[in-house]
């Protein structure tokens, strides 16, 4: 488990709590936001919530990302990680911002990886999870959800040292140099 709250440049990840209830309720209301989550059900009203909050969202394992207007998505590592981002604050970057902080903790404290996975039409998320340094371990098959529904994923891991490649990336030795020094 890392720190209940987590600072970044324009995010505040926080503890998930009651004062959020509208801004889950309404991006849950949207299709757009929980045809890519599995695990939440569908409709997701305020007795979800609450069991959320008071069962589910342990302070050091799943953060309420807010960006000083309110709660614009959430981010969770605890046996993997997940994130989703309201459609009012999509493009922003926030997803990535959150995942970095998140990750950048996990691996300050632990050289366990972390694995995650996303539906297989996700191309976001394969893209942001590419970027982060995840790995393609194995894709799967299923039907899961609240109310069951068939779906295909895709499993990726992070190891320390792909994590510490993706924060430092180094140039290919046949890579032209980024600059030229002139004689």
């Amino acid at each position: 488990m890392i720190r209940a709250e987590l600072k970044t440049t324009r995010l505040w990840l926080r503890p998930v709590a009651s004062r959020d209830e509208k801004a889950v309720l309404t991006a849950f209301s949207d299709p757009n936001v929980t045809r890519w989550l599995a695990r939440v059900p569908t409709p997701y009203g305020p007795a979800e919530f609450k069991d959320f909050v008071e069962n589910l969202a342990h302070p050091g394992q799943t953060f309420a990302i807010d960006d000083g207007t309110g709660m614009v998505g959430g981010i969770e590592l605890s046996d993997e990680l997940g994130y989703w981002i309201a459609p009012w604050a999509q493009g922003k970057g926030y997803a990535r911002e959150a995942a970095r902080a998140v990750l950048a903790a996990w691996f300050a404290q632990s050289g366990d990886p972390v694995r995650a996975h996303h539906l297989d039409d996700n191309l976001r998320s394969a893209r942001l999870l590419a970027s982060l340094g995840f790995l393609e371990t194995g894709r799967g098959a299923g039907t899961l959800g609240v109310p069951p529904r068939p779906l295909r994923w895709v499993n990726v891991e992070l190891t320390k040292s792909g994590w510490i490649l993706a924060q430092n990336p180094v140039d290919p030795p046949n890579a032209a140099p980024s600059q030229q020094s002139k004689a």
